[in-house]
């Protein structure tokens, strides 16, 4: 999915601190003040965004923008924390390496529109339905057969 352009009203209205990651307001708005954070979060997504005009942005492309000038395809979080937004943690990336990098293992609870959880390990889905106790017994087994000491063979085999 292409990200959508962000605006070049974008300058005029925020001021971002590449050592913490922070946008700010460069002029009172509404209910904000000058100097105040200008992002939210990004509900289950984890994102934090930035809503100029009545569309929302996220922060860390915002970021990139402000800094750069600059609109890439992709930006990854070279540390996988998706709310540190300083510009030494952000990389312009192809699709194949934002992908690689990942978080390695997790289990995901998605509550829009039903109830359903998900489990990978090392990037291979393991798990998908309602049950979080299977979405955990699968990834705690995908972790047991990867671990160096596990009595399951490498190859499969018994």
């Amino acid at each position: 999915m292409k990200a959508k352009p962000i605006p070049d009203s974008a300058r005029l209205r925020f001021r971002y601190n590449p050592e913490t990651g922070a946008i700010v307001w460069t002029a009172n708005r509404f209910t904000s003040k000058i100097g105040t954070v200008a992002t939210t979060g990004g509900h289950n997504s984890g994102y934090l965004r930035v809503t100029i005009d009545s569309k929302k942005y996220l922060a860390h492309r915002v970021a990139w923008f402000l800094h750069y000038g600059t609109q890439p395809a992709e930006i990854d979080h070279i540390n996988q924390d998706v709310t540190d937004n300083r510009i030494a943690n952000l990389r312009s990336v192809d699709h194949a390496t934002n992908m690689r990098n990942l978080k390695a293992t997790g289990i995901r609870w998605i509550y829009r529109p039903y109830v359903a959880v998900t489990s990978t390990y090392r990037g291979t889905p393991l798990y998908s339905g309602k049950s979080l106790l299977l979405a955990w017994f699968h990834r705690i087994m995908a972790e047991r057969n990867d671990h160096p000491l596990s009595l399951r063979s490498p190859h499969g085999e018994p």
